[in-house]
């Protein structure tokens, strides 16, 4: 988990910090191939300075919630998690309320 204090408008080529969160996490993904680790996309809380008052954090624990679940009944779709930029994506809203 990665909480950047930007917006995810901030993290884009085009943005204030000119790279994407996966972009500036690229010597970690580095490090995990040369090891041989899977790497997914990283599961990132953008904006985490207003998100408790924007009420984002209860979402957000959701999403990793099912995230952990996930990872530990092995039904994880790998290469859907490497494909993703960020792994909040991962799950559509209906699998939040299952």
């Amino acid at each position: 988990m990665v909480s950047a204090g930007g917006r995810e408008e901030a993290y884009q080529t085009d943005g204030f910090n000119h790279f994407t969160l996966r972009q500036l996490l690229q010597p970690l993904e580095q490090m995990a191939s040369i090891t041989q680790l899977t790497y997914p996309a990283p599961f990132g809380l953008f904006g985490s300075r207003t998100a408790k008052e924007e009420h984002r954090i209860t979402r957000h624990s959701a999403l990793w919630t099912k995230l952990l679940d996930t990872l530990a009944q092995d039904e994880l779709d790998i290469s859907k998690a490497r494909q993703l930029e960020n792994l909040t994506c991962y799950f559509d809203e209906q699998d939040l309320h299952q």
